[in-house]
């Protein structure tokens, strides 16, 4: 874990702004804050911080969305959070399991007959217009066919927006990672040399490839064949009792 007060202090330490035994604060600290956090969205926003991965259950249908919902109002298909930036898979049951779908390309799915089963997702991000009148985010999950049961969908949770006296509870495989995305945008924003910021783009290119192997040994095999497609499937789910 990190404190973030001490964090924007060693950056700045770091990147030659503030020197050995002086202190950080006054607009540094705002924006160190501010860059703070703009860094660990765009991380987890690109994958590379893998524990928050969520998911959310949707009911049988060829769409779904993310939106804040206004006073009052209800939606079954629609779950009431802020849109993920981006969906990392959508799935649909199939007896007692989910199988996975794959991203499509919204013209290629509108090819599709809507009444087919679905096989494959696209999602975007739009704003509307509450019932309370107010414009809001809305993000739109749509199928190129029926889901014929249950949608899971997973994504990149969100994580908290940090102030100067938080601390940062991830594990320290991410110190690193953070700390160098940090002094790579203060080094941007400060304007310093261009060979200051060559080197912290550096260092923050090595961290990310540091963090990619053990991601990539926490996420499942995506290669080989998924269920769904042999004749043990059926027999299977009616050992488990269900059906499609």
């Amino acid at each position: 874990m990190l404190a973030v007060n001490s964090l924007i202090h060693d950056a700045y330490e770091s990147i030659g702004i503030t020197g050995i035994g002086e202190t950080t604060g006054g607009d540094y600290e705002k924006v160190g804050v501010k860059e703070l956090n703009r860094a660990i969205s765009q991380l987890n926003s690109d994958g590379y911080i893998t524990l928050s991965q969520d998911w959310k259950d949707f009911p049988r249908g060829n769409c779904a969305e993310f939106k804040v919902f206004a006073p009052g109002e209800t939606d079954g298909h629609a779950v009431n959070m802020r849109p993920p930036v981006s969906i990392v898979g959508v799935s649909r049951r199939l007896g007692n399991r989910f199988l996975p779908l794959r991203p499509g390309d919204k013209q290629a799915m509108a090819t599709q007959p809507p009444c087919t089963l679905a096989g494959a997702w696209s999602y975007d991000i739009r704003i509307e217009t509450g019932p309370d009148g107010v414009p809001r985010n809305v993000g739109k999950l749509i199928l190129d066919g029926d889901s014929h049961g249950e949608i899971r969908v997973w994504f990149n949770g969100q994580l908290p927006h940090y102030a100067l006296e938080d601390t940062i509870y991830l594990p320290d495989i991410y110190n690193e990672l953070i700390m160098s995305a940090l002094c790579y945008r203060l080094a941007c924003f400060h304007e310093l040399s261009e060979q200051k910021k060559a080197d912290c783009l550096v260092d923050f290119n090595v961290a990310k490839s540091l963090i990619e192997t053990p991601n990539a040994q926490l996420r499942m095999a995506t290669a080989g064949v998924s269920g769904g497609s042999s004749w043990r499937d059926r027999y299977a789910d009616g050992l488990a009792g269900t059906g499609m």
